[in-house]
């Protein structure tokens, strides 16, 4: 009977099994930041309710029921842009959308829409104020609007509850 001696390297033995020890946990810590990051940015389409609770006009100029609302949000190093439906009104998709632009800093989020348009009769512009703080999939807050139209300016106040979809189509 003929036997063979293979000598073994120490230190490629021990490198091969540090490159195997490394191997899962690196796949288990990339795993848990890519599932960390689809969820920890504002960016996506977020779906929720508003409602217009006053009126510098009285209660009579507004509807005051819960509406569904959309959003589309793009959020880079802090910064949002991105359309939001309009207030008071209860969408059905991401149509007729304010524009804005805005903040996230330590959870609170801020921004201003805004749209201007000409009907046959005169000339609109609508801005929109809101304040609130985001809470993993949800972003709740406060908002108030401003309508200019023919010299007449009206605001309205209200509050707004928004989801995050992970589904982008509305």
């Amino acid at each position: 009977m003929i036997m063979k001696t293979f000598k073994l390297n120490p230190i490629s033995g021990c490198v091969a099994l540090m490159k195997k020890s490394f191997i899962v946990p690196l796949l288990v810590v990339l795993a848990i930041t890519s599932s960390c990051s689809h969820h920890s940015g504002l960016t996506g389409m977020w779906i929720g309710t508003h409602q217009i609770d006053s009126s510098t006009d009285g209660p009579k100029s507004f509807n005051s029921n819960q509406c569904k609302t959309f959003c589309q949000i793009t959020e880079s190093k802090g910064q949002l842009v991105g359309s939001i439906t309009e207030f008071g009104m209860d969408a059905s998709a991401l149509v007729n959308t304010e524009e804005l632009h805005g903040t996230i800093s330590n959870q609170v989020v801020e921004w201003k829409s805004s749209k201007s348009w000409q009907s046959a009769q005169r000339a609109f512009q609508r801005d929109t104020v809101f304040h609130g703080t985001r809470n993993g999939d949800t972003i709740s807050g406060n908002f108030e609007q401003t309508w200019d139209g023919n010299g007449k300016t009206v605001t309205y106040g209200g509050t707004v509850e928004l989801k995050k979809q992970t589904n982008t189509a509305p």
